[in-house]
């Protein structure tokens, strides 16, 4: 016998000559007995074989499967044939043409200015984006909040960079079925009302201005002392490892990717309709463009800033010069504490804390989560629901026979601070839609589901401000706060571009997820994560969690099923033989949960890019299930035609030098002008328990809306001992 790797399928089991069984396994569910799991037919070179030689998990036995197969299939040839067979070993390259990737766009007309600061002459990056950005209509924040957090290193591929900035001078928003709205540099709106593939837009605005390096701005002092950054040394990219910068970006496109976009990423196009209340306010997909950032290493406790600039454009120039010389004398003064910090308004509420358990709730000043009925308004209960809530609240939140809300809450029927969030789904109903994904598996479908839900709460409130408490709550490697709010309907806006803009949200999000990375020399990255459990209260409850979920065969199945998605994805584009795991299955400790995260890379082929990279992989494996094409089939039938939206898309950015680095968006408060949600959900395979998928939901769930209630000092010091807080 061997080991193997082994997914929930279909499996012969009357079978009679000439069929003939070549290898069993034994049963997984407790039951006597094995599954067939390889045959024969007698006389013919016809093999079936269950085993996944190609799975990360098969290792050497993978190998020897697959060498046996070519074997039989040589043996054949020659017996056939008479001749030997034909040897064929295709070429393999290295490295992206980042030269050819450049002509394709026609000469690049942008220029990238790199300032580098003094190391430790700017604040930290919360107190920088508090004065620089928080009214400002489009704002972006890639935040790497783990920084601060002991448990995460600062890498490359976690935490060690941030950055920040405002976009209002280019924007791109995309609604399936309507096409693009552009808004250029010079303020004018264009539409592309026959754009039907928004990653292939995406791909020629980037082409167009794709550059082929950047200018160290040096130091250039007049005679009052004050001196202003010019253009310095031009360091050119068109070869990789020029060594100057410790980061990616180069200025470009800053937003997001939602979930929907997969219908124009994979074979399968949407059918179902896209409807849902705040279509007006969420696009498909929106991104600003990013020519006046800051960067901040937190490593070396340096920032960057990074501005974009028309080629031979002395006023260009002089603008991003002149925010250059004003943004370093800001961050000066706030790192030496001369300048008055403001502190925004509290979010939701004071001292809060959920506890649930999986037959009811308990409320510790004032929140609670409901899992039965609940009365509205003081009055008579209506049915089954289950509901986040904060000090009582006035939303209905019954559900029809069939499991699903009544209808939209709205922020003018719920009472003055009192907040109740409210899901798509009862629990009953979610639980049935666990045992359908498991029939699914059952009939040979699928191997894995990942299920989710919304929960919506009316809410007018400053998103920044909740962004500050999730952000303090729950710090995460690849956290973000994205704000596109033209119209200046959002609380806490400063003014918009005017009353026509359509788009009005903000993302709230810490995300402890990467979906992909992409260097400006075709290196991809991607840390899948599947299984999670909470945080311990004590440290040994702590590592007896961690080593507890290390350890859960479902968890692990989970995962692995989700890293061969990955690398399935990633082998599209990637060059033969490069795609690897150099981490399976290893536990990263967040604020509230542990999670087991694997890493997968790979080479991008000559002539791919970034866009090809994300278009291959979208949406992530994690988000969707195994198989993952057929997988999202059965969930569009079971999730409805309510769309994620930015739930289990993608937000980050595309650089001018081809580069990229996306999140996956989970843990994530989306804010519209009346309305807060929150998606969460969990993999359902063979092994899943309905009650507890159900509450794993629920607690992913739960962290995010504890961390918007706040974390009062009793909590603190019960999450003192773990290093939590």
């Amino acid at each position: 016998g061997f080991g193997a790797v082994r997914y929930h399928s279909l499996a012969g089991t009357d079978l009679t000559y000439p069929v003939i069984p070549l290898a069993r396994a034994a049963r997984m569910d407790g039951t006597p007995g094995t599954v067939n799991m390889a045959l024969k037919i007698d006389g013919l070179p016809h093999y079936g074989v269950q085993f996944h030689p190609e799975s990360v998990g098969m290792e050497r036995a993978g190998i020897r499967i697959l060498d046996n197969f070519r074997g039989i299939a040589v043996d054949h040839w020659r017996i056939v044939h008479g001749s030997e067979a034909e040897e064929f070993s295709p070429p393999i390259r290295s490295g992206v043409d980042r030269a050819a990737l450049t002509k394709e766009g026609g000469a690049a007309r942008l220029e990238v200015l790199v300032h580098p600061l003094p190391v430790r002459s700017s604040p930290s990056p919360a107190v920088a984006f508090d004065v620089l950005y928080p009214r400002h209509p489009f704002a972006y924040w890639l935040d790497s909040a783990a920084a601060a957090f002991p448990s995460l290193p600062l890498t490359d591929s976690n935490a060690r960079f941030s950055l920040m900035g405002e976009g209002g001078r280019g924007r791109i928003e995309y609604r399936i079925g309507e096409g693009v709205e552009e808004t250029k540099q010079d303020g004018k709106s264009v539409r592309h009302d026959d754009v039907k593939d928004f990653l292939s837009f995406m791909r020629k605005r980037l082409s167009d201005v794709e550059t082929d390096g950047y200018y160290i701005m040096d130091e250039d002092f007049s005679k009052d002392g004050i001196s202003a950054p010019t253009k310095g040394t031009f360091v050119s990219e068109l070869t990789p490892g020029d060594g100057t910068l410790p980061f990616d970006f180069r200025g470009g496109y800053v937003g997001f990717l939602g979930y929907e976009l997969r219908h124009e990423t994979t074979t399968k196009k949407m059918e179902m309709e896209y409807q849902h209340a705040d279509v007006n306010d969420v696009p498909t997909a929106a991104f600003l463009m990013a020519d006046r950032s800051v960067v901040f290493d937190h490593v070396e406790g340096r920032a960057y800033l990074v501005g974009v600039v028309e080629k031979d454009d002395a006023s260009s120039s002089d603008d991003v010069t002149r925010w250059m010389m004003e943004t370093r004398q800001t961050l000066a003064e706030l790192a030496a504490g001369e300048a008055p910090i403001s502190v925004p308004d509290s979010a939701v509420g004071e001292g809060n804390l959920v506890h649930m358990n999986s037959v009811g709730a308990h409320v510790t000043n004032g929140v609670n989560i409901s899992n039965g009925a609940r009365a509205v308004d003081g009055g008579t209960s209506h049915g089954p629901s289950n509901t986040l809530n904060q000090n009582g609240g006035t939303v209905d939140t019954a559900h029809t026979p069939d499991g699903t809300a009544r209808g939209p809450a709205t922020a003018s029927n719920s009472a003055p601070n009192k907040l109740r969030f409210v899901p798509n789904k009862s629990r009953a109903r979610y639980m049935r839609d666990v045992m359908e994904c498991q029939e699914q598996i059952r009939l040979g479908e699928t191997y894995e589901v990942c299920l989710t839900d919304r929960f919506s709460a009316p809410l007018r409130n400053n998103p920044y401000d909740m962004y500050k408490r999730l952000r303090e709550a729950n710090a995460a490697p690849f956290a973000a706060f994205f704000k596109y709010d033209g119209a200046g309907r959002l609380v806490g806006s400063g003014g918009g571009g005017g009353t026509n803009e359509r788009s009005a949200f903000a993302l709230c999000c810490s995300s402890p997820e990467r979906f992909l990375r992409v260097s400006p020399s075709g290196q991809m990255e991607s840390k899948p994560i599947k299984g999670t459990v909470r945080r311990g209260r004590t440290r040994a409850e702590d590592e007896d969690l961690a080593a507890a979920l290390s350890s859960c065969e479902k968890n692990r199945a989970e995962n692995l099923m989700i890293v061969d998605l990955v690398r399935n994805d990633m082998g599209r584009v990637a060059e033969t033989g490069s795609v690897h795991v150099p981490v399976l299955m290893g536990v990263e400790s967040f604020a509230t949960v542990h999670q087991l995260v694997s890493t997968v890379r790979g080479q991008l082929g000559v002539n791919r890019g970034a866009v090809d990279a994300v278009r291959a992989c979208f949406p992530g494996g994690s988000m969707t299930g195994a198989p993952k094409e057929r997988t999202m089939d059965i969930i569009d039938r079971l999730e409805g035609s309510k769309p994620r939206g930015p739930y289990s898309g993608s937000l980050g950015y595309f650089s001018l030098n081809g580069a990229a680095d996306l999140n996956i968006i989970i843990r994530t408060v989306r804010v519209t002008p009346d309305t807060i949600s929150i998606g969460a959900g969990g993999a359902v395979t063979a092994l899943s328990d309905p009650a507890d998928e159900y509450e794993e939901m629920v607690l992913k769930g739960r962290a995010v809306v504890q961390a918007l209630l706040g974390v009062n000092d009793a909590v603190k010091e019960e999450l003192k001992e773990i290093g939590s807080v």
